[in-house]
């Protein structure tokens, strides 16, 4: 091998709050400095490593995973004096990338205090495939050197070649910015002859250059809540922690090479790769004699004679179906993902026998007769012409997303089948990154610079409401945050810091909805975190990411409108016993679409906005593919580009319909000639130029993405193929910038049909059970007073008569008494659900209370004090 060097001591944004650099940009100067390798090795996690492995490769560089532990001597000695310890760890192989996930697992379950911290027990355990290095100042090794306590550093010393090797063991040296650095060089280098144990350099990244040094410093005063100008906060000081080039580092320490060279030798050493050719699904129990694709089939087939005997859908078209399930189960077996279907089969159809209300679809599932034949979705792709090849692409495999929506009062107890089912060690949630964007990121630097709070918010006031906005494009649209800058230099310094620090990760917690289960127990698999002022078991690396290396990943929702649907249709039925099966509720309901046509829709899945309201009563909707299209069509993009506006014109034949060819008629005459869906843009490409639908899918794609050489690329292959079948030239290429615009605002149709379907079902109960509807959503909203009094009136409005509160026949819930509302108990402030809950209850037993001081010696004080009391009166 040749000589070469490698950063392998370096904080990314991961280090949070401590480290400065992103790691795209991090790969970006890497690849400028021609490294051949580069690692990572943030504070206590890798939360980065399936990200950063991803851009190294793309970038042609090698990637090292490491990590810088924390390290004490007995975890179960607990000393301020003595907190921890830093230490380097490299990942060598397969066998230390799962050592490592163990001792990260151990850090968080067994060693917190302060930070997440080992032990040398453990480490003694688990240190077969690590590389280990001195590490900073901080390590245990420089610390007893430092402190002239060398006897106790050479035991130190012993301890880790006899588990490390002294070929996997290293001292490490930094260049010499501070004089306890020089000494310790010294030191090390002295000791390393010595004892015949190499030195190797590294520079202690933690931010790319050495211009960067003091937006790092303004970060490390945000991350512990001080201001920039106080001399006691915690600072890097004369240390200057940016990425030194391999020439810079050879001129530091010219009398020792070797050590520059010995990183290099050592990120040769590192061989370790993330599997992304395989899948690692837990084992999904099938009847005995049958395999998982036989049972799968089995199901599918039952799935698909189930719906028929429910005229679910037309019975002359059932060879039409059994076609297309066949092809779409084929696909799914070749592609290795059957196991994926029958776990989220499993669980959505123990939700659904279990009482517990599941969402249609969500994202781009709806469109596989599979998932509807499995019960994971409830619509029928067929009947709204919705792509198998939109969820799957055949040629182009990626994991399967399915997201599920599940009633918020349902949702725990789902995941508690699921581990029940797998095993609690088998399931765990999903990490999610806070970032520094663009108001984020100007107040924390204003705040730590001590710009007064005034003048910080009115900066972030000017900043423009739009989501994601980055600093650029905020400068880009209000000239008076320009002006700001010109004229006022300190606000100019916030804003040269806040550019530098923007995008940084800013802090991890829990994902709301997310879950992974692994075939063996997570900590085993993949490196876990529990966040702060939490006890739950959290994997490291995002969905995506775990996704990319083959982890089955699923998002379980929490939807308030489907608790809505199930406690309006328990009320119906308690008190009008009528029980409605909002599953076969008719489509083409007119008091359902005399609501929507008026735009009385508060309350309603998905078309409460004022601008919704406005579009409905323009649109005049009156069959619900006409919901469908609203639904996708109200987002910025679409309304900016008067596509809104052309979809109603058309539907009231006051705007010509121009589908560009006739054969284009049956693709686009549902939306009247606009390109409202992703399908449409597929469908497209397949009817004029000869696509099949993965080719289709993957051009959407690379539409979306707007890329000039690719789209001038995928432009000849449309025109060529177009006009190999006949279509003319010029009206070809035109069709395919058409096709380009429309695909940059394109929705996907199987997400909106489904959530249409939602909201045509909440649309449906609100018009033809309007008391009931009103009184579960009033109680649903109670916890907030601003939306409750707004669904109050919205009652009162629709001509609903709402009746006061009564300790004698109020519920705790909003409910119906005579087609009026009765006030629910918990809409009084000041009242907790136990103490409610308590006097309903003694109301039940013992009778109506008869008076104030009745009701004071017969309910329990324990949950009901005087301000209670008072309240409730």
């Amino acid at each position: 091998m040749t000589k070469h060097f490698t950063h392998l001591h370096l904080h990314t944004e991961y280090s949070l709050l401590d480290g400065a650099i992103t790691l795209p940009k991090l790969v970006d100067h890497a690849k400028a400095q021609g490294l051949k390798s580069l690692a990572i090795t943030d504070h206590g996690n890798i939360f980065g490593a399936v990200k950063f492995f991803q851009l190294c490769k793309k970038a042609g560089i090698k990637p090292i995973l490491g990590m810088e532990a924390y390290i004490t001597e007995d975890v179960d000695q607990r000393s301020v004096d003595k907190k921890y310890y830093h230490l380097i760890l490299l990942v060598e192989n397969e066998i230390g990338y799962k050592n490592l996930c163990k001792l990260i697992a151990f850090s968080y379950q067994k060693g917190f205090y302060f930070k997440p911290r080992i032990d040398y027990n453990m480490l003694a355990q688990h240190c077969e495939g690590l590389i280990a290095t001195s590490a900073c100042l901080g390590g245990h090794i420089p610390q007893l050197l430092k402190n002239d306590r060398e006897e106790e550093a050479l035991k130190q010393i012993d301890w880790f070649v006899k588990h490390f090797g002294k070929d996997r063991f290293y001292f490490e040296v930094q260049p010499e910015d501070q004089a306890e650095q020089v000494v310790m060089n010294k030191k090390l280098f002295e000791l390393g002859a010595k004892l015949g144990i190499g030195c190797v350099a590294t520079t202690d990244c933690h931010y790319i250059s050495q211009h960067d040094h003091e937006a790092h410093e303004v970060m490390l005063a945000i991350g512990t809540g001080k201001r920039f100008d106080d001399p006691t906060r915690f600072s890097f000081k004369e240390c200057r922690a940016y990425m030194r080039s391999e020439s810079e580092m050879l001129e530091i320490f010219k009398d020792h090479p070797e050590a520059i060279y010995n990183s290099g030798k050592i990120a040769d050493m590192c061989n370790f790769e993330f599997e992304t050719n395989k899948l690692f699904f837990p084992a999904f129990a099938t009847p005995e004699g049958q395999t998982p694709e036989q049972y799968f089939q089995i199901l599918c087939r039952a799935g698909l004679e189930t719906l028929a005997l429910k005229k679910r859908f037309p019975i002359e078209e059932k060879e039409k179906y059994v076609a297309r399930l066949e092809l779409e189960m084929d696909l799914i077996i070749k592609m290795g993902f059957v196991g994926y279907f029958l776990i989220v089969s499993d669980f959505i159809m123990w939700s659904r026998r279990n009482d517990i209300p599941v969402g249609p679809g969500r994202g781009s599932a709806a469109g596989a007769l599979v998932a509807w034949c499995l019960e994971i979705t409830n619509i029928d792709p067929l009947k709204y012409n919705l792509l198998f090849e939109r969820f799957l692409n055949p040629e182009r495999v990626s994991m399967p997303d399915i997201d599920i929506d599940f009633c918020i009062e349902g949702r725990e107890t789902v995941i508690n089948y699921i581990k029940d089912k797998y095993g609690h060690d088998k399931v765990c949630q999903i990490i999610t990154f806070g970032t520094m964007l663009a108001k984020g990121v100007i107040k924390d630097v204003a705040r730590a610079l001590g710009l007064p709070f005034e003048e910080s918010n009115m900066i972030t006031a000017l900043v423009p409401e739009q989501l994601k906005i980055t600093l650029k494009e905020a400068l880009e649209q209000e000239p008076q945050l320009r002006e700001l800058i010109q004229n006022n230099p300190t606000i100019k310094h916030v804003f040269d810091i806040a550019f530098k620090l923007e995008g940084v990760t800013r802090h991890a917690s829990k994902h709301a909805a997310g879950i992974v289960i692994t075939p063996e127990p997570t900590h085993e698999m993949l490196p876990i975190f529990i966040p702060p002022k939490d006890n739950a078991i959290v994997a490291q690396y995002a969905m995506t990411e775990l996704e990319s290396i083959g982890f089955l990943k699923i998002d379980l929702l929490g939807l308030k409108n489907l608790t809505l649907v199930k406690n309006a249709l328990n009320l119906i039925k308690k008190q009008q016993n009528i029980v409605i099966d909002i599953d076969h509720i008719p489509l083409n309901d007119q008091k359902t679409f005399d609501l929507l046509q008026a735009g009385k829709t508060s309350g309603v899945f998905q078309l409460e906005s004022d601008g919704l309201k406005e579009v409905l009563r323009k649109l005049k909707p009156d069959k619900f593919e006409d919901i469908i299209a609203v639904n996708a069509l109200y987002r910025p993009g679409p309304l900016n580009a008067g596509m809104v506006d052309d979809y109603i014109l058309r539907r009231h034949g006051k705007q010509t319909i121009n589908y560009f060819f006739d054969e284009l008629k049956e693709v686009l005459e549902e939306t009247y000639g606009v390109i409202v869906y992703q399908e449409q843009v597929m469908k497209i490409a397949s009817v004029i130029g000869g696509y099949s639908l993965g080719e289709a899918d993957i051009l959407r794609r690379a539409m979306g993405k707007k890329k000039a050489d690719v789209m001038a690329e995928q432009k000849k292959i449309f025109v060529e193929r177009a006009i190999s079948k006949g279509f003319d030239l010029k009206k070809s290429d035109a069709l395919f910038e058409l096709m380009a615009f429309f695909a940059g605002y394109g929705f996907n149709k199987s997400h909106s049909a489904a959530y249409a379907l939602i909201a045509y079902q909440t649309a449906y109960l609100k018009a033809n059970y309007p008391a009931q509807f009103a009184a579960c959503l009033i109680s649903l909203e109670s916890g907030n007073a601003e939306k409750m009094a707004f669904y109050l009136k919205e009652a009162r409005d629709m001509g609903i008569e709402l009746l006061p509160p009564s300790i004698n026949k109020s519920h705790v819930d909003f409910t119906v008494v005579s087609d009026k509302i009765l006030f629910g108990l918990q809409g009084i402030k000041n009242i907790g659900l136990a103490a409610l809950h308590n006097i309903i209850a003694d109301r039940e037993k013992n009778g109506p209370f008869k008076d104030l001081l009745n009701f004071c010696e017969r309910i329990d004080l324990r949950t009901s004090n005087n301000n209670r009391s008072n309240a409730t009166f």
